[in-house]
């Protein structure tokens, strides 16, 4: 029997390309659409594992985590380079959401933000990119990971966990898809779109 996620209760917050989140809570989740390649494959091996109307949520393909908010909003977030801390004006050009955990005491802030921390220097885990790839493809659960190394999503939830996110796989299999379907995350893409156009 596979048990659901416990999901905390959130507040999500929407910010179009241009627009720029100078109010977030440390610990909080940000979730990213990126154009290029690399975006594309994850969003569309994303949406080859998910189904129906479920499939909105393939819309974001990087997840990170709000380690400060003093001084200027940093976040923390796992890149090709690996585990690195960046300013979240840098993602001003894209739509991105914000999900804040409501209830979630400062302990547990400080401890989402100490664990997203924990992984600045870490490897980016390519190995867990192949097993996704297999995953997608096949839909055979499959996790593997080298060392420390991981991707965004399972970065992400380490942090997520501290605010009482249990997801309903492995961390290491979770991808930025089950964090938007976890939080109900749809990107507002065609208000973004039209918003562009105009």
């Amino acid at each position: 029997m596979k048990k659901a996620a416990v999901v905390p209760i959130t507040t999500v917050r929407y910010y179009g390309p241009g627009e720029d989140c100078t109010d977030p809570t440390p610990g909080d989740l940000i979730l990213v659409r990126h154009a290029g390649l690399p975006a594309r494959l994850i969003r569309f091996g994303e949406r080859l594992t998910l189904h129906g109307e479920d499939k909105v949520y393939a819309a974001v393909n990087h997840a990170m985590t709000v380690v400060q908010v003093e001084g200027g909003v940093v976040v923390q977030e796992m890149v090709g380079g690996g585990g690195v801390l960046t300013p979240l004006p840098d993602y001003a050009h894209l739509g991105y959401a914000v999900v804040h955990v409501v209830a979630a005491s400062d302990a547990q802030r400080a401890a989402a933000v100490e664990a997203a921390r924990w992984y600045v220097g870490v490897p980016y885990g390519w190995a867990s990119i192949v097993t996704d790839g297999i995953y997608c493809l096949t839909r055979c659960p499959l996790v593997l990971g080298i060392g420390q190394s991981v991707v965004c999503s399972a970065d992400a939830t380490a942090a997520q966990r501290c605010l009482g996110l249990v997801p309903d796989k492995p961390d290491l299999a979770v991808m930025p898809s089950d964090l938007a379907r976890y939080f109900d995350v749809r990107l507002p893409l065609a208000e973004w779109e039209h918003a562009a156009a105009a």
